[in-house]
């Protein structure tokens, strides 16, 4: 007798989405436990997506099983909206997923993967995520960014995540490459943005223009980020930060191991621009610890920098990365970066 082990479907109890139909009406209604997966790269050319109101509240299990969603355009179609791929989320796992040229244009609060989220909510789970070539525009300061718009309570758990050649813009305040606003506990692991931009049209100087957060304002909202690399990325507007565009309360923020290469851009000689664009008296002093930042055309009056010895007069080396970054250097999610 000869034994052969049998095939384990990893998928089984799973619901297959094949087209973009059953792709737009799984992440519009709320299914919860529900576990779904892509089961073919899925391209929404020609396709009619409009939302309105605050949408579902995703509470489902969506496996990308590393397919390509693309050519996606987002509308709304009244005001107040919530927009994204996910209008809301609620304890949602959002996985293995590969985004291509998503535009979501939106009047309210806008991510290109997740709106926003409820006060009362469990927030998400995000892993593996790949967002390229995409764009998102908002109009409220309840926040816009290429992930998340509003992260408003409940955990966030953002891992292994990658944007490239993206942008977040808003009309008003508190944008961002990852999340445009958070009252949430944010715990965020293994993230690559390359050649991407946020920009606020606000020109106060809590415009909240930020690299992992656009603005804090809520005593509970924690920041927790490691192993971040954030290159060639552009910030317009006043106060921007690199970390944290506008800190406005006690939000715990501790930061380790992270590389930016920043531009900053705006047209008037107050930018205030650096690690923190603005913090307010009662603003929690950031903990950081092995985070290092190049700035260009920086406007830093008043704006929170880094340390000495970790504010960089040029950019870093692969020989840089291995002295003082051991732990992305050797990190097997950033090895393309250190190709020669």
């Amino acid at each position: 007798a000869k034994w052969v082990e049998a095939e384990v479907d990893p998928f089984e109890g799973y619901t297959a989405i094949t087209t973009a139909q059953e792709f737009i009406a799984a992440v519009s209604a709320v299914n919860s436990g529900v576990q779904f997966y892509l089961a073919n790269d899925i391209d929404f050319t020609g396709v009619e997506w409009i939302q309105s109101g605050s949408g579902a509240n995703f509470a489902g299990y969506l496996d990308g099983n590393h397919k390509m969603i693309s050519n996606i355009t987002i509308i709304s179609s009244d005001t107040g909206v919530r927009g994204g791929i996910f209008q809301r989320a609620n304890g949602a796992t959002i996985k293995n997923l590969i985004i291509d040229n998503a535009n979501i244009d939106i009047n309210g609060r806008a991510g290109v993967l997740i709106g926003g989220s409820d006060s009362s909510g469990a927030g998400a789970t995000i892993d593996h995520v790949t967002i390229l070539n995409s764009s998102v525009k908002g109009t409220v300061n309840e926040g816009t960014g290429i992930v998340i718009g509003q992260a408003a309570g409940g955990v966030f758990d953002l891992s292994n995540i990658v944007i490239h050649n993206s942008s977040a813009y808003t009309t008003a305040k508190n944008v961002s490459l990852l999340v445009g606003r958070s009252d949430a506990v944010l715990n965020i692991e293994n993230i690559l943005v390359t050649e991407s931009r946020a920009e606020s049209t606000n020109t106060n100087t809590d415009a909240g223009v930020g690299g992992l957060v656009g603005y804090l304002n809520h005593a509970s909202a924690v920041v927790n980020a490691t192993d971040v690399v954030l290159m060639d990325i552009e910030l317009t507007g006043r106060g921007a930060g690199f970390l944290i565009g506008y800190n406005n309360i006690s939000s715990a923020i501790s930061i380790s191991n992270m590389y930016v290469e920043a531009t900053f851009v705006y047209g008037s000689s107050n930018g205030q621009h650096g690690a923190i664009g603005r913090r307010n008296t009662g603003g929690a002093v950031q903990v950081l610890t092995n985070v290092y930042g190049y700035m260009i055309d920086a406007q830093t009056s008043g704006a929170e920098q880094l340390a000495e010895g970790f504010l960089l007069l040029a950019p870093f080396t692969n020989t840089d990365f291995s002295n003082d970054l051991p732990m992305i250097y050797t990190n097997e999610f950033f090895a393309a970066m250190f190709i020669e």
